[in-house]
């Protein structure tokens, strides 16, 4: 996850510091991506996923002699169900998740989180949110923030919702009536 306040050099740092070579974001951010690839400041990054392919217009799609491929979430799933692989087995001190950090002093530093981070900080968290009825939970944070996905990866394990606010922090109240958080 990328704070899309970070601004063009520092993600385009992270992706060529990465290797990343797929990037999901939302059709609002596809401009921007296809110019810093085509500019040749992404590194590998080749393929764009647009999640909120209800915005998304056909007239948007790359050329056939683009430098990247552009895709619908739905199109991407709906290939995966076709072409199903094993899951992969990794061990604890294995790479889960990079962590990047603002790059307020210089440039953005990435923290790299093993599996065992990740679920130790997950299980630290069982007692903060020990209920006993169903789980709900809001977001409020972004997803880019190593504490938000904690709490993410803590509702789905233990099979609870979560929900994510409307992005208005003034209509904040509106998202909690209609989610009803418990936690």
């Amino acid at each position: 996850p990328i704070y899309d306040t970070l601004g063009e050099e520092a993600c385009e740092f992270m992706f060529r510091q990465t290797n990343l070579t797929t990037v999901f974001c939302t059709h609002n951010h596809y401009k921007g991506l296809e110019k810093s690839i085509t500019s040749g400041n992404c590194g590998s990054l080749y393929n764009i996923v647009i999640m909120d392919e209800e915005n998304w217009k056909e007239e948007m799609m790359p050329a056939e002699d683009a430098k990247y491929k552009a895709y619908t979430l739905s199109y991407v799933m709906k290939q995966g169900l076709q072409d199903t692989r094993e899951y992969k087995t990794v061990g604890l001190e294995e790479i889960y998740t990079f962590s990047y950090t603002s790059g307020t002093t210089s440039e953005p530093k990435g923290a790299m989180m093993s599996h065992k981070n990740v679920l130790t900080m997950v299980q630290s968290t069982k007692p903060l949110a020990a209920i006993n009825d169903e789980l709900r939970y809001v977001s409020y944070l972004p997803l880019a923030h190593v504490y938000e996905r904690i709490i993410m990866n803590y509702v789905l394990m233990v099979r609870g919702k979560y929900g994510i606010f409307g992005g208005d922090v003034f209509k904040l109240d509106q998202d909690l009536a209609i989610l009803k958080p418990t936690i």
